[in-house]
């Protein structure tokens, strides 16, 4: 049977990886935990398309006392951290006692160099930093090419990026990728024999019920489009949604 990204199957990772033994830690706490041989977990969530699912999930950690770091894109068409609700999703999940980290497009910087690309990793986590008032500390990137896959320091210099070696080959890795995972956190053998963990999850895959990945991805362009409606029809109350009536004068009722 195939693993159901439900909400209560996360909670149940992070219960037996309390049951466990493990301790949750943020990335610059890894390697000084990491030289102890201590049993910890980074929880890394990459938010690529869903804020309102990563609310959802820093709720849940915030429930099983687990701090997490939520990587946030600045440059992407999916969502906007600088509107009313972006805002207020992500200062929600500043509240709850979680990290915000920067989530880079590298989509947006194809040609670049390491030193080009550090510099651009530094402008955008200056601007993260500011808005949220954090002190940016870790970069992950979104959609990596070979160049970031070697995982040099120098790429986010002088902030940890989660390619390092020590995040991905020292530290077990495990992700949730395209709605999948390669090893089931609880069922793989670093897990039994209690070995530092590093798991990416993405906000999108994981719901109250278990769907096909097409299903989740739809669904969220669905709500980010009624998002829109909503906001469109606050701001010109001549625009009126499919499916609503309007009165004589053309204003939506």
């Amino acid at each position: 049977m195939s693993f159901q990204f439900t909400y209560e199957n996360y909670t149940r990772i992070l219960g037996k990886l309390t049951d466990r033994g493990y301790a949750f830690a943020l990335f610059p706490e890894a390697l000084k935990l990491f030289e102890r041989k201590k049993s910890f977990a980074l929880i890394r969530h990459d938010v690529d398309l869903d804020l309102q699912g990563a609310l959802k999930l820093a709720e849940l950690d915030a429930e099983s006392s687990v701090r997490a770091t939520f990587f946030l894109l600045i440059r992407t068409e999916h969502y906007n951290l600088f509107s009313d609700t972006g805002t207020e999703i992500v200062e929600a999940i500043i509240d709850l006692g979680h990290e915000i980290g920067l989530h880079f497009n590298r989509l947006s910087y194809p040609e670049m160099n390491i030193k080009e690309i550090s510099k651009a990793c530094r402008k955008e986590a200056d601007i993260l930093g500011k808005w949220f008032s954090q002190k940016i500390f870790t970069v992950s990137f979104h959609r990596p090419n070979k160049l970031v896959l070697e995982g040099s320091p120098e790429l986010s210099a002088p902030m940890l990026n989660t390619y390092m070696p020590l995040f991905i080959r020292d530290i077990k890795y495990l992700s949730d990728s395209r709605g999948e995972w390669k090893h089931i956190p609880m069922e793989n053998e670093w897990f039994k024999k209690g070995m530092p963990l590093h798991i990416l999850t993405h906000p999108i895959w994981w719901k109250d019920e278990d769907f096909t990945p097409i299903e989740k991805i739809v669904g969220v362009v669905e709500s980010q489009k009624r998002l829109l409606e909503r906001s469109i029809e606050k701001n010109m109350n001549y625009y009126i949604p499919h499916g609503k009536k309007s009165d004589v004068n053309g204003a939506s009722i």
